[in-house]
């Protein structure tokens, strides 16, 4: 079989040249129709691009001021969280913004609004509004209906306020957990790709309609009748810890008439397993204050400069940096095996430092630092001193040694625990001393679990010995742990 040639179709090369001229000529006509179609049809109907935070604000006036016509077309995202009301995290459909768009209207304003390049890839993660900066919506209106920066203003009040929360309507505590990509993880931020923390993290969905419940049912904490720390059996340190955190998120006034940054910095040291972390989220929860997670030993010092600048945009707020001595030794990041002042493998401590004391300013923030080794730490982070003093307020305000349960503390956990069998109360708090918070708590979980079988079996229950009840001094807010010493 011969090749083709283009002879077999009689036509000479003059003629192929005039084709090929000819075909010039209409797409180049076609696009001159499409451009003055577009210029008419722009004397008429105007665009907006709306991006970033933007478009989260603007989805949220949409869902709290408009009115959705011809809503045949929608588009639901499932997305893992907490119910507070039921106690357990389900799946929650959310109502995303159509990819094919929709109008809306308000009063006499119709807009239609449709997604760009606006991505809902990995919402159900949580992702982050950072995650899609260069995302944006289409808005659709007719000239002379919308003033752009008057909507332009009322799309930035609504997402203000959904932040602010100044009316106390709209719950801002979540948990964030910030990754880089150190080590070879993704660098990212609010989520990981095993979905750890979608469950957490729901900061992304504010802009959307969740379906069946509201977004104030959403989110870890619930009402058990005690406040977060309440839950806690927390030592005299803990409550004053706890006193001065509400002063601060309430007395924001009285800080800056005195010059003050209005910011607090602590390091919480001690051996493991006495609640560091849990008061610090407890701390986060009763205050209301969104709580962002910093994994040190992924992030390089790009990634935690942007992470920190977008955090200090959400304040009031809590960064908690966790073990940190895991991390630094000193000034060395030991984490990722690289060597001081090499950026491309790892954070520094000195972008570290700058962040935590640095040009930006930081009011609104609560900074909690731990670690089980406070010795590893430069002075420079701020350490404690003899006398408990941090060796670097401003970074550090000041340094608290969470140690092994007292007393009372051990009172409160095995009353909470063992609230049935008040003749062991006395012989379990004796026993424990030394315990840390989670060896005790252990310790009386152990003893109810027991409990309960024995309960169940009556068998077991035949001639079992009791301590007697004179060892407990009873009192009218109910029986006590008579506490004489520590022996």
């Amino acid at each position: 079989m011969s090749d083709f040639d283009l002879s077999n179709l009689g036509l000479g090369g003059l003629q192929w040249a005039g084709l090929a001229a000819l075909f010039t000529m209409l797409a180049g006509g076609w696009r001159n129709v499409r451009a003055c179609c577009a210029s008419v049809t722009g004397l008429v109907i105007c665009r907006l691009v709306v991006r970033g935070y933007q478009a989260d604000g603007l989805l949220m006036l949409l869902r709290d001021h408009f009115v959705p016509l011809a809503d045949h077309h929608s588009e639901i995202v499932g997305w893992l969280a907490h119910v507070r009301p039921l106690g357990r995290t389900r799946l929650v459909p959310m109502e995303v913004s159509p990819p094919t768009g929709r109008f809306y209207r308000r009063g006499r304003l119709v807009v239609w609004v449709g997604r760009g390049d606006y991505n809902t890839s990995g919402l159900e993660d949580g992702a982050n509004t950072r995650d899609y900066d260069g995302a944006g919506l289409n808005v659709l209106y007719i000239r002379g209906t919308l003033r752009r920066d008057a909507f332009a203003l009322e799309i930035a009040e609504t997402f203000n306020a959904a932040r602010a929360d100044d009316d106390g309507t709209t719950r801002r505590h979540l948990i964030r957990h910030i990754h880089g990509s150190a080590g070879g993880g993704g660098g990212q931020i609010g989520n990981r790709s095993g979905r750890t923390n979608g469950a957490a993290d729901l900061s992304a969905c504010r802009p959307f309609r969740p379906i069946g419940v509201t977004h104030d049912d959403l989110g870890q904490g619930g009402d058990t009748g005690q406040s977060p720390t309440e839950r806690l059996a927390l030592s005299a340190a803990g409550r004053r810890l706890v006193a001065e955190a509400t002063a601060w998120r309430r007395d924001e006034d009285w800080f800056r008439d005195r010059g003050l940054a209005w910011r607090r910095g602590w390091l919480l040291y001690g051996p493991p397993g006495n609640g560091k972390t849990a008061l610090s989220r407890a701390v986060a929860e009763e205050l209301d204050l969104p709580v962002y997670v910093y994994d040190l030993a992924s992030l390089k010092n790009r990634e935690f400069s942007d992470a920190w600048g977008e955090m200090l945009a959400d304040a009031p707020c809590m960064a908690l940096l966790e073990d940190i001595d895991a991390v630094f030794d000193g000034r060395t990041n030991i984490a990722v095996g690289g060597k001081h002042g090499a950026r491309d493998v790892g954070l520094t401590f000195d972008c570290l430092l700058n962040e935590l004391d640095g040009v930006r300013r930081a009011d609104g923030l609560l900074l909690v630092v731990t670690t089980n080794h406070p010795e590893k730490l430069d002075p420079a982070l701020g350490v404690p001193d003899e006398s408990g003093r941090s060796s670097r307020p401003g970074r550090i305000d000041r340094a608290i040694e969470i140690g092994p349960p007292d007393a009372d503390a051990r009172a409160a956990i095995v009353r909470r625990v063992l609230p049935d069998e008040p003749d062991a109360w006395y012989d379990l708090v004796r026993r424990g001393d030394g315990d840390s918070v989670a060896q005790f708590q252990e310790r009386c979980a152990a003893r109810a679990l027991a409990g309960r079988e024995n309960r169940a079996d009556p068998a077991n229950n035949a001639d079992a010995p009791t301590r007697p009840r004179s060892v407990l001094r009873p009192s009218r807010a109910g029986p006590t742990v008579p506490v004489t010493g520590r022996g």
